[in-house]
C-alpha cells in the first residue's frame, strides 16, 4: 500500500459579511398622503431638539 498527500488548491472570493443597501422609509398619512415626520422634543422645556443637540445612553446602567 502506498501513502502520499494530497494538495488541492480550491478558489473563492472573500466578500463583507454585510452590506450598505441605503433604502429608506416614509411613514405616510393614508387620509391625505402627508408625510409623518418623527420630531426630538425635550421632556423638560418642549423645545424642538436638532439630531446633532441629541445624545444616546445606556438607560440600564446606573449613573
Amino acid at each position: 500500500m502506498e501513502t502520499g498527500s494530497l494538495n488541492t488548491t480550491i478558489p473563492f472570493k472573500v466578500v463583507p459579511a454585510t452590506e450598505s443597501h441605503d433604502v429608506s422609509f416614509r411613514q405616510v398619512h393614508t387620509a391625505d398622503g402627508g408625510r409623518i415626520r418623527n420630531r426630538k422634543i425635550c421632556g423638560l422645556d418642549g423645545r424642538q431638539l436638532l439630531p446633532v443637540r441629541t445624545r444616546v445612553f445606556d438607560a440600564t446602567r446606573r449613573v
